[in-house]
C-alpha cells in the first residue's frame, strides 16, 4: 500500500526562522513515524530534484490528488541542504517534533481507549 496524504495526522506546529523568529507551518505525521512538510517551507524546489532523488529512505514526495499539495518527507529534506549548520538545526527540529506528536499521539490513543 502507497503512503498518500490522507494517511497523516496534520498539527499546526511553529518553525523557528533563521533571524530568530518563528513563524507557523502545517506539518504532516505518517503512522510510519515519517514528517512531511510543505517543500516551500525550505525553499525546496524543483532545482532540487537530482539531490532529492538520492534519498535512502525511499518515498520522499507525497502529492495530495484533490489539491495538488506536494509534501516533502522531512528526513529527505536534508538532501536539500548544503549548509551543516542548516542541516543540523533541521535535524534537530525534526526530532523535536517527532518526539512531541509521539507523545501526543499516545495520550490521544490512551483518553480514546478510556
Amino acid at each position: 500500500m502507497t503512503m498518500t496524504t490522507r494517511d497523516l495526522d496534520f498539527l499546526v506546529s511553529t518553525l523557528p526562522c533563521p533571524d530568530g523568529g518563528e513563524r507557523t507551518v502545517l506539518l504532516g505525521f505518517g503512522s510510519d513515524g515519517t514528517l512531511w512538510v510543505d517543500p516551500r517551507e525550505l525553499r525546496i524546489g524543483p532545482q532540487h530534484a537530482p539531490k532529492l532523488a538520492k534519498f535512502p529512505g525511499g518515498l520522499y514526495l507525497l502529492i495530495n490528488p484533490v489539491t495538488r499539495e506536494i509534501l516533502i518527507n522531512a528526513h529527505a529534506a536534508l538532501e536539500a541542504m548544503d549548509d551543516p549548520e542548516d542541516r543540523s538545526r533541521w535535524l534537530a527540529y525534526v526530532d523535536m517534533v517527532l518526539t512531541e506528536y509521539k507523545k501526543i499521539r499516545s495520550q490521544y490513543e490512551s483518553a480514546r481507549n478510556n
